[in-house]
């Protein structure tokens, strides 16, 4: 009987010890998110729905992945859209639900413009979401990180992630509130930070060309918002199908010069667009003298034209350098030296200019 009795408080015991490991082992998504991303910047991800261990479908699959996403979006990466990656996987007849493995990582590092993929499974277990998960390097299969965390919930009710326009229309009142009052650099500051915290989607656009237009015509370029835009601009994955990336460039000439940083980021954004796309609009903009040495232009059009050699401008398939030269021309007339970078341009490339027939 006494023997019974030790046995079971040794029992009791060992279990208290092993439940508080398993406690201990358990984090937020908060701090498995920080751990992972404090230290990457400019990382692409994509976060796949998270998968039941029931192996059946239930409400919390989207919303444990816009959970991560939105913990995601406080650092310095760059987040696959949703919609995006759901239309990507859909041309490939792929099911965004799945455990990726190091294998099945790899594969989709093939498909996705990304450089990470997190996925994972979760239990239901008294009132909580246990979530298993792990971001995985595309190109080499590495598990760079993986947490077990936990997440409480009410069993009568179901979460759900919220609309993206519903929440863009309730921030349509706080930004209007934000850019009523621009007279002193604190309430910019504010208005700025309302704004950033507007994930600039498709679907959340006509709230940043409001702040856009506001700002341009105001003359208040905040470095911020422009750290933010850059950022926005180099997540477009098809810049010709979406009316963002135009605008964004346009705002970067309105300021009076593309400095460097603003360049870089344009021109990588140019390489993605269609061949048939008319650049003559963006190039425009980016070769803008206002405030830029003509030294500084005459380069840059020399580093369009290498790409356009390299045959690096263009999707599907590369623009001919010939078109690429054409759209410069086209564009350079919004110049105040038109005529000197007109003159510039035939003289360097004129031998790639079609000739007629006499």
């Amino acid at each position: 009987m006494k023997r019974s009795i030790i046995l079971n408080l040794l029992c009791i015991i060992f279990l208290s010890f092993a439940f508080e490991a398993v406690s201990a082992s358990e984090e937020t998504i908060s701090d498995a998110v920080k751990k992972f991303a404090e230290n990457r910047k400019h990382t692409r991800v994509a976060v796949l729905d998270f998968v039941s261990t029931g192996y059946k479908k239930t409400r919390y699959e989207a919303f444990i992945a816009d959970t991560i996403i939105s913990e995601l979006s406080k650092y310095k990466l760059t987040l696959l859209e949703r919609k995006r990656l759901e239309l990507l996987l859909k041309e490939h007849e792929l099911s965004q639900s799945g455990i990726v493995d190091s294998e099945k990582a790899m594969k989709l590092g093939s498909l996705l413009p990304v450089d990470v993929v997190a996925s994972g499974s979760y239990t239901e277990s008294e009132g909580k979401l246990v979530i298993n998960g792990r971001f995985i390097h595309v190109g080499t299969g590495e598990i760079l990180y993986a947490f077990t965390a936990s997440m409480a919930i009410e069993p009568s009710k179901a979460p759900t992630s919220p609309d993206a326009k519903t929440i863009c229309e309730k921030q349509k009142e706080a930004i209007r509130k934000a850019l009523s009052d621009l007279g002193n650099e604190s309430a910019i500051n504010k208005a700025v930070e309302t704004a950033i915290n507007i994930p600039f989607t498709t679907e959340c656009g006509n709230v940043h060309y409001r702040v856009m237009e506001t700002f341009v015509r105001l003359k208040i370029y905040p470095a911020k918002y422009k750290s933010f835009l850059i950022t926005t601009l180099n997540s477009i994955d098809n810049p010709s199908g979406d009316k963002r990336a135009d605008e964004i460039i346009r705002l970067f000439a309105l300021d009076g010069a593309i400095d460097n940083e603003e360049w870089t980021a344009s021109l990588a954004i140019i390489q993605k667009m269609r061949a048939t796309h008319w650049l003559s609009e963006p190039f425009g903009y980016m070769l803008r003298e206002d405030g830029v040495d003509l030294e500084v232009v005459k380069k840059r059009i020399d580093e369009v034209m290498a790409l356009a050699f390299d045959k690096k401008i263009g999707r599907p398939v590369p623009a001919t350098q010939e078109y690429i030269l054409f759209e410069v021309i086209s564009g350079l007339r919004y110049s105040r030296n038109f005529i000197i970078d007109k003159c510039y341009v035939f003289k360097k490339y004129m031998n790639i200019i079609p000739r007629s027939e006499e």
